[in-house]
């Protein structure tokens, strides 16, 4: 299903022909709250790795975690890892963006993806394999929402490069869900399929409004940049 058709088309717009212009005169038209600054997500219940991804002996941490999928025997097993391990990733990832780490923010969000999704899919095969495993679907489900509350918080940041990034992680995010939506018992599933359906609306929605702002805000400051020009003409 194609989604966020209208967005991209404003923020090509907003970039492309007016991003310069607004990159330097933002903060003087719209004040410092609203300039691209480092956002934070909300604590989570995870926590991070022992080696965070600036560490020069992250490949550490990288190689105890590939054995701990080693040693879940089952699909099951190997489900609850990733989901353990996309958690880690998570918590990490605040302490990058504290920090402004592009790298290990790039490395933390394509962590919480990709494990997410290997989650999703170790759970389908223990489902096709005939397992209940109705509970940890469930568990995995809840995790996912969450997370995707605070991909929310990053996705409405000012910071737009950080928003963008956010944005293309919860493409994924609902993807992996709706596998996992799939192993749920048939209310719950119902229930999960209404959620998703109102998160996409309400986030379109506020996708729009916040590209209709910015480009209230570029027409501002066009306007700003033309008025001496304007006045110079007329002084001739």
């Amino acid at each position: 299903m194609k989604r966020y058709l209208l967005l991209p088309l404003l923020v090509l717009f907003l970039v492309g022909s007016t991003g310069f212009v607004f990159a330097n005169h933002q903060t003087d038209v719209l004040g410092d709250s609203v300039a691209a600054v480092n956002p934070q997500i909300p604590p989570t219940s995870d926590g991070p790795g022992l080696l965070l991804p600036d560490s020069p002996l992250f490949f550490l941490d990288k190689m105890k975690q590939q054995i701990r999928v080693i040693f879940a025997l089952t699909p099951e097993a190997k489900a609850k890892v990733y989901a353990d391990i996309a958690g880690e990733r998570m918590a990490e990832l605040r302490f990058m963006l504290a920090r402004n780490n592009k790298e290990g923010i790039d490395i933390d969000l394509a962590g919480v993806t990709q494990n997410l999704q290997k989650a999703a899919d170790s759970l389908a095969q223990a489902h096709l394999l005939g397992r209940d495993v109705s509970f940890l679907a469930i568990a995995i489900n809840d995790n996912m929402k969450h997370k995707q509350q605070s991909f929310d918080v990053l996705g409405s940041s000012s910071n737009q490069e950080i928003a963008s990034k956010a944005r293309a992680v919860q493409e994924s995010l609902l993807s992996a869900k709706v596998a996992v939506e799939n192993v749920l018992p048939e209310d719950r599933k119902q229930t999960e399929i209404a959620d998703d359906l109102h998160r996409i609306v309400q986030q379109e929605t506020a996708y729009i409004a916040s590209a209709t702002q910015r480009l209230t805000s570029v027409r501002a400051v066009l306007g700003i940049q033309a008025s001496p020009s304007a006045k110079q003409a007329t002084s001739k």
